[in-house]
């Protein structure tokens, strides 16, 4: 295969568009440890899922989420994502895929698998694919050649099946618009807000207290605790002796010239119009001609910044409407082209968006450029130098992950190593005290592990570290003298609500006795809002996003504009009744029909995708081994 690239390195055909699939393996593929590879945790149809696969399959999985979720994603969001059930069961249905796919006769040719891995923009350069970068990428991932096209050719040959099974699935006009009708209906309310916060503080005895205490324990403990060990490898602290030669450097910028492009930017200003995406023609018109005045004000000699003060309905208002230095795809599309094609101090005609009508005031153009490599070579070079002393670090690391096998002590290795060791304080999921860079992985990281247990090599972004448990604190049930003023608050908010509760009920029952809001209202010393139209996954004016109440609201009809119950919220108890129900037009309908319907089919694809792999498993022989996926 890989003489076969190398042959035809400068004309492939490319036919086959799963370079993401392909990167995601790439960067995600780690180096073996022989002795996890044999080790397995389940078989499908006889065929072995090792460890090892399930370990890659886990940190792919985990890494997804950090992308999506950032330094907020803990051990306790990784438990309730049952992050380690979802990487299992991804591997099974990778393995009843392939086993299907060969059952059916599926296969990749090796002209198909060539052409997708030359399609790969990690494997070019400027567009062509580059053999060189392709072995350096693999390399610096520690992958072979022949794994990696094992990887791509399993990728091309699951997207295969994926087609065959799912190629029939079509969607008629109706269930077009009846998923578009149900999504987009907007309704108006009448409500009125019970705050518990304004009823009585009711006094409740030392007896009371400690019955709540007694009846909610488990709201009162204390969070875990672990302390650790560990050592620290800097890639800074590898720096010495590192020398990064001419060619490199060169190399280095012919390969990735698109990194030394910086694109043409404008800074402007805009007033903006809003309008409604299901806003009538006689709306839009009035908006725009709003706009046509604030314009010839503007062309008169109005200032531009003192008028979008007055007049823009845009969060940049109170700038004058500045919407700063941006790149053209940094805005909705109209926007951009109206204002990539306009000079430095320039005022547009007013611009339809999806938000809206804008005026546009360019008031500086800076033009694309490219960085030369005189200009670059220095940067390059200390790039270069800190991948340098981060793989040396890593290699570092590694060296001592080695010595755990051998040794039952981080303290002994460290000395053996002239190590400094750091020893933490107890902590919770939060992190340690130390100056560790990513505090929650770290913290997330060292509650996996098992008394005395090792870590591997954890990169943390700092540095690469090798952490070894010490001690663990378990999570307790507070005191009763730890948590009594605690307690006591939480009881009076208790009865609060109930208070408001109750009154939101007998109002309620009124209502669907005959009484009206605005009646009824007074008797409470309440005033009825009205939260104008809404649909149904946006947040609920003068209330705020509140879904039991949206679920709740939307179930409401003509013949019954009542609810069952009042719902409570995050500013009180709400008792609400239908207004109005508007559907979207045949109109708005058109305008969305093309993005809806390519939405729905991918939808009801998965659907039947997933169905099939359901009905698949009902009929393999699937065991797994449950001891490894234990708390």
């Amino acid at each position: 295969m890989l003489s076969l690239m190398r042959k035809h390195a400068t004309s492939w055909i490319i036919k086959i568009m799963i370079g993401i699939i392909a990167v995601v393996f790439v960067l995600s593929y780690g180096a073996m440890r022989q002795s996890d590879q044999n080790v397995t945790i389940a078989e499908v149809n006889d065929e072995p899922i090792t460890i090892e696969e399930y370990k890659d399959a886990y940190d792919r999985m985990v890494e997804r989420f950090r992308q999506q979720f950032g330094q907020n994603l803990n051990s306790q969001m990784l438990e309730m994502l049952q992050v380690k059930r979802q990487a299992l069961d991804s591997l099974i249905n990778e393995k009843l895929m392939l086993q299907e796919a060969k059952h059916l006769g599926i296969r990749v040719s090796d002209q198909e698998l060539t052409d997708s891995i030359a399609s790969i923009g990690a494997f070019q350069t400027a567009g062509v694919f580059d053999i060189r970068r392709y072995e350096d990428v693999l390399n610096r991932n520690k992958l072979t050649p022949k794994a990696f096209e094992s990887i791509q050719r399993q990728a091309i040959l699951s997207g295969k099946l994926q087609s065959f099974i799912t190629g029939a699935v079509k969607l008629s006009e109706a269930e077009i618009r009846e998923w578009f009708n149900w999504q987009n209906a907007a309704i108006d309310l009448e409500f009125v807000l019970f705050d518990p916060k304004t009823k009585p503080s009711i006094a409740s005895s030392l007896e009371d207290i400690k019955e709540y205490y007694e009846k909610n324990k488990e709201t009162y403990k204390t969070e875990a605790m672990v302390k650790v060990d560990f050592v620290r490898f800097k890639p800074e602290d590898y720096l010495e002796g590192i020398e990064i030669d001419d060619q490199a450097v060169l190399d280095y910028y012919n390969e990735r010239k698109e990194e030394f492009i910086t694109p043409k930017t404008i800074e402007a200003r805009h007033i903006l119009f809003k309008v409604e995406q299901n806003a009538s023609t006689e709306e839009v018109a009035q908006q725009k001609q709003q706009a046509q005045d604030v314009l010839a004000q503007v062309r008169a000699g109005g200032d531009f910044a003192t008028l979008a003060q007055e007049y823009s309905q845009g969060p940049s208002k109170d700038r004058g409407g500045y919407l700063g230095t941006f790149k053209r795809e940094t805005m909705v599309k109209p926007f951009a082209d109206k204002a990539f094609a306009m000079q430095a101090g320039e005022v547009s005609e007013p611009v339809r968006t999806n938000f809206g009508w804008h005026i546009i005031k360019v008031e500086k153009v800076n033009a694309a450029s490219t960085q030369s490599f005189d200009q670059a070579k220095s940067k390059i070079a200390t790039k270069l130098k800190n991948e340098r002393a981060r793989n040396r670090a890593f290699d570092a690391a590694d060296a001592v992950y080695d010595d755990t096998f051998n040794e039952d002590k981080l303290t002994i290795i460290a000395e053996n190593r002239d190590l400094q060791l750091i020893q933490t304080d107890f902590f919770t999921r939060q992190g340690p005290a130390q100056d560790v860079q990513d505090r929650s992985k770290f913290a997330a990281e060292a509650f996996k592990l098992s008394d005395q247990d090792f870590s591997e090599v954890l990169d943390l972004n700092d540095g690469y570290y090798i952490v070894q448990m010490n001690a663990r604190a378990p999570e307790k049930i507070a005191d009763f003298k730890d948590v009594e003023e605690k307690v006591k608050m939480a009881l009076i908010k208790e009865k609060q609500e109930n208070q408001a509760r109750e009154a939101a009920q007998t109002f309620l029952a009124a209502l669907k006795e005959g009484q009206t809001m605005t009646a009824q209202s007074r008797q409470f010393d309440l005033k009825p809002q009205t939260t104008g139209f809404f649909k149904r996954n946006q947040p609920i004016p003068q209330i705020g996003y509140e879904s039991e109440l949206a679920t709740a609201a939307f179930q409401l009809t003509t013949q019954q504009p009542l609810p069952a119950n009042p719902v409570s919220t995050a500013k009180g108890v709400c008792v609400f009744r239908l207004i109005e129900r508007k559907i979207p037009s045949d109109e708005e309908f058109a305008k969305e029909k093309e993005t809806v319907t390519k939405q729905l089919l991918q939808n009801k694809k998965f659907k039947t995708l997933n169905a099939w792999l359901e009905q698949l498993k009902s009929k393999s022989s699937i065991v797994v081994q449950e001891q490894f996926f234990g708390e």
